[in-house]
Order: structure tokens, then sequence, then C-alpha cells
């Protein structure tokens, strides 16, 4: 993804963005179901505690309504709304009184925020579904709206407990009404977008980075076929590999392997081939030793666990 803006702190120009739809169903239990799915990809990736925060559009819009802000400005005040965690309360309030808000309204808008004066049935709903799932780190935050006003219900995002400050690592929420704008009618739909950059400045990067764990390297041209065929069985046991694809020769193919940090290096020869064997390299040290191919696999796992 890209954006234009001044790059800062967990918000980068180029970015990378993993998203989740689940289309076709009104209930809030997909609602709660999102939620879910969002705290397993977490907890997968770090044990550092976040929470959810969640609202919903219909509910912050009757809020506006009743604070006095004008129906054809509410989009203006959510849009400032939005924006609370990075400018502040100052800052939105500012905003607001440009955007042409009574300062009355403004005032009214944020006691009823604080107070919560609104039915929250909505959310408690969404909440014990989700706590049924096994996420119990929600809040119900009626300052969150989502800026984009595709969004037609509720509406969450999620922030780290040790770093509050870098904004939600992931985001979403329903709307039911966005597939009708390209087809022929409006198909539910609820979903999120979690910011890998985010997270893994979150999490930290591991010291040494490499694109794969394994490269298969061929003596001959005519070993490519069998290449292949270890990579794809490598991948489907979950080791990274990758195989030569620019027609290097067996030289440059190790050039590449080292200027790429890859620490396994496999290597086909016409005679190890005749026995079923490959020549395993690890090129930070030098050493290799012969593998019979059938082996090849539980042998990567086994590095990978070390």
């Amino acid at each position: 993804m890209w954006r234009y803006d001044r790059p800062q702190a967990g918000r980068y120009r180029e970015f990378w963005q993993a998203g989740l739809e689940l289309i076709g169903s009104k209930t809030s239990d997909a609602d709660a179901e999102v939620l879910s799915v969002a705290s397993d990809l977490i907890k997968a990736v770090t044990s550092k505690e976040f929470v959810f925060k969640i609202n919903s559009r219909r509910i912050i819009e009757q809020i506006a309504l009743k604070a006095g802000v004008k129906e054809d400005k509410i989009e203006d005040a959510l849009r400032s709304l939005d924006k609370l965690e990075k400018i502040g309360e100052e800052g939105t309030r500012k905003e607001m009184l440009e955007k042409g808000i009574k300062e009355e309204a403004i005032n009214k808008l944020f006691e009823l925020i604080e107070k919560k004066d609104a039915d929250l049935t909505e959310l408690e709903e969404i909440k014990a579904k989700a706590k049924k799932l096994g996420v119990k780190n929600i809040e119900i935050d009626l300052s969150v709206v989502r800026g984009l006003d595709y969004y037609t219900g509720f509406v969450f995002e999620t922030f780290m407990k040790e770093k509050p400050g870098i904004g939600s690592i992931c985001s979403g929420g329903r709307y039911d009404k966005l597939i009708g704008l390209y087809g022929k009618e409006d198909v539910p739909a609820v979903g999120f977008g979690l910011g890998i950059d985010r997270l893994m400045d979150i999490v930290g990067y591991k010291e040494d980075y490499f694109p794969s764990l394994v490269f298969i390297a061929t003596i001959k041209e005519e070993l490519r076929d069998k290449a292949i065929e270890i990579a794809k069985a490598l991948r489907s046991k979950g080791v990274s590999s990758e195989y030569d694809l620019m027609n290097r020769n067996f030289r440059k193919q190790l050039d590449y392997v080292n200027s790429k940090s890859i620490p396994y290096c496999v290597i086909i020869g016409p005679k190890e081939l005749e026995e079923n064997r490959v020549t395993v390299k690890e090129m930070k040290i030098g050493e290799q030793k012969t593998i019979s191919i059938n082996e090849l696999s539980e042998f990567f796992l086994n590095k990978v666990r070390e």
C-alpha cells in the first residue's frame, strides 16, 4: 500500500497490510468472529498485551445528532474525531470549529462520548460473543469512528498497551453497503486491515534476515527439474525454499545465496542424485554433508526448531 503522508513512527509512505473480509453475514456473530481472527493473528506473533477498542457508526452518528451537530456536518465531525489519537482533543476541537461545527455542539459531543450516553446493546452483544471465542481484551470506546464513511455499523481499532502512540495495528468494521456501490445489490460484509509494518515495529526483527531458509542449486542445467521438485516438497512441509530462476551457472547461484544471506544451500549433483542424495551446505560456516532426499524436510524442520 502507499499513501501521501509525512513519514513517522509506525506510519510509512509505503507499507504492507494483511486484509480479511467476511462477506454475506449481517449478524453480530460475524463481527465477533472477525475480532477473534484478528486476536489469533496478533497472538501468533507476539505475547505483548493489546486491546480492541470497539464502537458503532450508528451509535456515534446518533450521539452527534443528540449533541446538536447539524446533519450535513456529521461526516466532518466524525473525520475530525477519527484523528483524536493523532492530534489530541485540543487539535480535534480546533479542526471541528474550522469546519463550521458550533462550539456548543462540540462540547456536548465530547461530554456524551465520555459519559457513554447511548444505547450500547449492539456493542455489548458483540463483546459477549467475542468473549465466548476467547477474546477478552475488548473496550467500548465511543471516540473510535474510523474516518472512512463507507462503514455502516461496528468499527474497531487495536492498540498495543506497550506502545499506544504508534497507532492502531489492526482496524476495520462493518460495511454493508460498499459492495452495492460496485455491484447490483448490497451484500453485508465485515473485515479488517492488519498493519504488518506496525506490528513488526512492536514485535521487533531478528538480527539476521534472510528471504528463504534454503536455496536449491544445480551443478548442471539438466538437473533443474529436480530442484523444482525438491523446492515444492520442502515448501509443502513449511520450509521456505527457492531455486534459480535466472539461468545462472553454479558459481553465480552460490554468489546469489551469499548475497542474500540464505543460511543453507542444497546442491544437486549428478553422482549424488544417482543415490537419491544431495549435498547440504551451511553457508555461514562452510560445513557440508550428504543427506538422503527423503530426509531433507525433517532435517530443515529440525533446524527451524533449534
